[in-house]
């Protein structure tokens, strides 16, 4: 993931490094509060729709912005995709 961010996107090793890290962290991270959301409030298996939904919405996302000619320019691709990396981490917490 950091040598596609670092090489495709252009972002310098450091951001991508960072970026790739806060994933990972995010992504083990998020179990805490999906169990949470599962055993309190919405059950087991609303849980797993209701995040597979939003999962699918950020795979959508990533897929359009990846089309040439659905963005402008590179700069608007690369922070197309920190925002929907971004709402999809903080959507699925």
């Amino acid at each position: 993931m950091a040598i596609y961010l670092n090489t495709v996107l252009g972002f310098s090793e450091d951001r991508a490094t960072l970026i790739m890290h806060a994933f990972i962290f995010l992504a083990y991270l998020s179990a805490v509060p999906g169990g949470y959301i599962a055993d309190a409030w919405l059950g087991k298996y609303a849980t797993i729709l209701y995040i597979s939904v939003v999962y699918c919405a950020g795979s959508i996302v990533l897929s359009v912005t990846a089309i040439p000619g659905v963005t402008v320019c590179p700069c608007v691709q690369r922070h197309t995709f920190e925002l929907s990396l971004s709402l999809s981490l903080s959507l699925s917490l």
